[in-house]
């Protein structure tokens, strides 16, 4: 039994992309913007959750290792615990504002832009790094019939 209308793999492949929806018109500068940011990789990660018994342990133990679920299951995680552990490294979560073209120097305009950067140095901006995971979920869904 699901959460609500929170039923099925698809179920919440939808919510994810509505947080992202969110998360994409959301004023940067908003005191809520990085609720958007939160709900988005704890919904988008916790697609994994819905896919038992919908496919074998094999293939949700695959998807579960595909490097955007990884990268997606290290941002909810920093989000719900501060930090991360259980063999994963820690990574940091800096704010950049961006600098107006043309106008003062160091001047921020009304954006900022927020990263996850692993200890590895990879470093993602949040949303399209967003993007990024739902297109992986677009992908794994259909290569798995999941929602067809």
């Amino acid at each position: 039994m699901g959460f609500f209308q929170l039923n099925t793999p698809k179920d919440m492949l939808e919510k994810a992309k509505r947080e992202l929806t969110r998360l994409e018109s959301a004023d940067s500068m908003a005191a809520d913007s990085i609720d958007h940011v939160y709900n988005f990789f704890v919904t988008a990660y916790h697609i994994v959750d819905y896919l038992d018994g919908c496919l074998e342990k094999a293939d949700v133990d695959a998807i579960k290792a595909e490097p955007l679920v990884l990268s997606c299951y290290d941002a909810c995680n920093k989000a719900k615990h501060m930090r991360l552990t259980r063999k994963r490294p820690d990574v940091v979560t800096p704010t950049h504002y961006k600098f107006s073209v043309g106008g003062p120097p160091n001047t921020p305009d009304k954006s900022l832009e927020r990263w996850i950067v692993w200890q590895d140095g990879t470093n993602l901006e949040t949303i399209r790094f967003a993007q990024s995971v739902i297109a992986k979920w677009d992908e794994l869904f259909q290569k798995h019939g999941i929602g067809a």
